[in-house]
């Protein structure tokens, strides 16, 4: 099931949550039932259809029952995170936040908003294709972004990934999220990314980022799930018909 990007921002924010759960607490059981209910919270107050949040929480609970059973443990769980964090989910969610966070407080029209939100998606496309340098997301937020944080700001620190800060919404202007939007362009334009981009399958793609961290084949988790055609260089010989047919003629002789 595909949804936009705005969608990814919860789940993803529960997911990564529960690294500050484990560090601190070993009663597998209570840790398991907790991020099971919070993904289910999340999962009632984001618009999402009834079958990709089905999806979505059997994955979820799937890999706590495991958790639970002993059958993973807290090192699996850290690479579960480190898989959704390297995982298209989290350029998208990062984007999807500006929305968020943003859209509702702006001054910008309908028309703004909605270009804004297609110039966001695609950017948000490169950065799942790695057509776009993820480093470029410092670049697309600067103006939204500060180094100065004060308590109503909103810091997002991904290990070996990420780590700024966003201005709360009282603090940014209508022309702070428009260089926002022309930035993402830019960056979207110079991947070539389509004027139209493709939605992101949530599901499919936390099924996969969960069976990448635990080493198991994704269609497993995702069923149908294909493994992405390797791209194979060859490497062309000029003239090579030529080469042969010289030989053929030199053998035969006069």
């Amino acid at each position: 099931m595909l949804v936009g990007c705005l969608t990814v921002l919860g789940i993803v924010i529960v997911i990564l949550i529960i690294a500050t759960v484990f560090v601190v607490r070993s009663w597998r059981g209570w840790t398991a039932g907790w991020v099971e209910s919070g993904v289910d919270a999340v999962l009632v107050e984001i618009n999402i259809d009834e079958s990709e949040k089905g999806e979505v929480l059997s994955h979820v609970n799937t890999l706590m029952t495991r958790f639970k059973d002993k059958d993973i443990g807290f090192e699996e769980l850290k690479l579960v995170l480190e898989s959704v964090a390297e995982s298209p989910l989290m350029g998208a969610a990062i984007i999807g936040g500006v929305d968020a966070i943003y859209f509702k407080e702006s001054g910008l029209s309908d028309e703004e908003k909605a270009d804004g939100r297609l110039q966001l998606a695609r950017y948000a496309q490169g950065l799942r294709e790695k057509s776009i340098d993820p480093d470029t997301l410092e670049s697309v937020l600067d103006s939204v972004s500060t180094a100065t944080p004060d308590n109503d700001d909103i810091q997002i620190n991904i290990p070996e990934a990420l780590n700024i800060t966003l201005r709360s919404a009282d603090e940014v202007s209508d022309d702070d999220l428009r260089a926002v939007f022309a930035e993402a362009k830019a960056k979207a334009d110079e991947a070539e990314i389509e004027a139209t981009p493709v939605p992101i399958d949530i599901s499919d793609e936390l099924g996969v980022a969960i069976a990448n961290a635990l080493g198991e084949d994704p269609s497993e988790w995702v069923p149908g799930y294909t493994l992405p055609e390797a791209v194979v260089d060859t490497e062309v010989i000029e003239d090579s018909g030529a080469s042969e047919e010289t030989g053929t003629d030199a053998d035969e002789g006069p």
